[in-house]
């Protein structure tokens, strides 16, 4: 098994507070960042961390007990500086801390040349600064507590799937499928080459590409959704899941939107809409759980440092002291309709029109439903057929003021202070009822995708969760969701 050169920190203060002795005066060696500096008359301390645990190694150098290490280093040594220390672990005698180090060695393996404008080595570096120093902002006490959330709701999600028994197959991410039906997606093609543009194959030599001398011989995308395949995954083999990315085309700069974003996407076997809410909250309740269980110095650095992150504890505590709330999107629009003037004194100026029926609640209206309505996360589900995709289970059709209502099986999870974080839905599974509503929004056939229906055809169920959007839940109680992204991409910024 691999073995490190040096020991963790994370490892120094966890031994620490299960035996205290098993550590004290020892020798240890040590590698990070420095965070903070303090010289004194005869004694230097340095703050070290290393990405492995929220708290810091407070090391000190003394110059009586070691004389020549401080001023060995003293020119090359500064916040923000990587180093590597030996020295022994001893008790601290500081309120807040088991143990610290007295430094035997120093060595500055990273010196800062340009302490003046090195971020890390500014004081409180606004988040707007460091979304533009994406390269350096994990130095943030904030972003690294978020970056091991992330982190470990990425094992929560894992250990979720093995227990239901569930595969995790990504599929491809080019493809020649628009799942969504929307048209924002990003085109790929080879043959824009800036040495070559004088030479691109067009249809009419002026704006089309033609795309069957291009690399996939016709217009290929990257994937909005992984969906499809996994349907076609899932006929077969069960219950299967993906992490894959999935990539929007949309022209927007909200602090909800990406335009690259990790996409957590099932699909199930022989399921009804009631199983798949539950399916939905057991995924999301026990990430809750584990989080509230395993990452409690996370939670605790966030809402000491992070001033987006305050009650963020209470705030999980909340979402699993009761079973979430169900309601039909009928129920969601009378919610509207009776409590409409505050919606717009909620959201003063966010909120210029409510939706009526057949309209997207919109994530205002999604945000006041469960923050003030059923103050809990809340499903709603029977969307407006002409809301959802083509793929969508349709439910019987129903007559209200003379006006005939068409629905899906469609659902949504909206969680306060996000509003939607999962889609879901009942996949059609009848091949002539499929064909006609593909026909009916004049789609072109999916050939592959349709005879599922056709030779065999599965009941499925399945949900997507911007996964980037779970970390947001869990870290922060507003804010930007840039903020949770080690790097992020959105539309008119790709800086990496």
């Amino acid at each position: 098994m691999f073995q490190r050169s040096y020991t963790l920190i994370k490892t120094l203060h966890e031994e620490s507070k299960k035996d205290l002795g098993s550590v004290i005066d020892k020798d240890y060696i040590v590698k990070g960042k420095v965070r903070f500096l303090r010289t004194q008359a005869k004694r230097m301390f340095m703050h070290i961390y290393d990405g492995s645990h929220p708290e810091q190694l407070q090391c000190m150098i003394d110059d009586d007990k070691f004389p020549g290490v401080r001023s060995s280093v003293l020119d090359d040594l500064s916040t923000g500086a990587t180093v590597v220390l030996t020295g022994t672990i001893v008790k601290s005698p500081a309120k807040g801390q088991l143990i610290e180090m007295v430094v035997k060695m120093c060595k500055v393996i990273g010196k800062v040349k340009d302490r003046e404008t090195y971020i890390p080595t500014i004081k409180q570096a606004t988040y707007e600064v460091l979304r533009e120093h994406q390269d350096v902002r994990a130095y943030d006490r904030s972003m690294q507590a978020i970056n091991r959330v992330r982190s470990m709701l990425h094992k929560f999600v894992e250990e979720f799937f093995v227990k239901v028994e569930g595969l995790r197959l990504d599929p491809n991410i080019v493809t020649k499928a628009d799942c969504e039906g929307a048209g924002e997606t990003f085109v790929i093609t080879t043959l824009l080459k800036e040495d070559d543009v004088k030479s691109i194959p067009l249809v009419d030599k002026t704006t089309q590409i033609d795309f069957s001398q291009d690399f996939f011989t016709s217009k290929a995308y990257l994937t909005v959704s992984s969906q499809l395949q996994l349907e076609a995954l899932c006929h077969f083999m069960g219950l299967v899941y993906t992490m894959n990315p999935s990539f929007r085309a949309e022209k927007s700069r909200t602090s909800r939107h990406l335009a690259c974003f990790t996409h957590l996407e099932w699909e199930i076997p022989y399921i009804e809409l009631k199983d798949l809410m539950d399916f939905s909250e057991d995924l999301t309740r026990y990430c809750f759980e584990r989080l509230l269980s395993e990452g409690k110095l996370e939670l605790a650095e966030l809402q000491t440092f992070c001033p987006y992150s305050k009650g963020m504890t209470d705030k999980l505590l909340s979402f699993i002291a009761q079973p979430y709330a169900r309601i039909s999107y009928d129920e969601a629009i009378d919610i509207v309709k009776r409590d409409g003037d505050k919606i717009i004194e909620k959201f003063k100026g966010d909120v210029k029109e409510l939706p009526k029926w057949g309209d997207d609640l919109g994530s205002f209206c999604e945000r006041y439903i469960c923050e003030c309505v059923t103050l809990r996360p809340t499903f709603v589900y029977n969307y407006p057929r002409e809301l959802k995709s083509f793929y969508m289970k349709q439910n019987p059709s129903y007559v209200v003021d003379e006006v005939e209502r068409h629905t899906v099986q469609g659902c949504d999870l909206l969680i306060p202070g996000l509003g939607e974080l999962i889609g879901s839905s009942i996949r059609e599974d009848d091949y002539d009822t499929l064909m006609q509503e593909m026909q009916r929004r004049k789609m072109a056939d999916i050939p592959w995708y349709t005879d599922l229906r056709k030779n065999g055809s599965v009941p499925t169920g399945g949900a997507g969760l911007g996964f980037d959007r779970l970390v947001s839940v869990c870290t922060m109680t507003e804010g930007n969701i840039r903020e949770v992204v080690p790097f992020y991409v959105t539309y008119q910024d790709c800086q990496y």
